[in-house]
């Protein structure tokens, strides 16, 4: 299934147990979200077998941009927003996907 099919499919999801924007988009290959005035991406860093040099998988890293100007902001800045329990379910669900796609 395209990228961009995906992220219909759960933007509509979204949608539909809520009243909120549509989250996640797609921009040249890769999905993002919008939370909170900020921009999420995924950073992914290879994970090297020294004695092989073999790839088996890669480490993920929270990005956050600012909406508006687009200038990054620390990933930890992202973790103050959320102002109950459910919102950082909320959250955590959010960039949990985001990873995974």
């Amino acid at each position: 299934m395209p990228l961009t099919d995906i992220v219909r499919h759960l933007n509509a999801q979204v949608q539909f147990q809520s009243r909120i924007p549509p989250p996640f988009y797609a921009s040249c290959g890769q999905v993002f979200i919008r939370y909170g005035g900020l921009q999420l991406g995924s950073r992914f860093s290879p994970l090297v077998e020294t004695s092989s040099g073999r790839t088996p998988g890669y480490s993920t890293s929270l990005l956050a941009f600012n909406a508006s100007s687009g200038r990054p902001v620390p990933a930890r800045a992202v973790f103050v927003l959320p102002c109950d329990d459910q919102e950082f379910i909320h959250l955590d669900r959010l960039v949990r996907t985001l990873h995974a796609l």
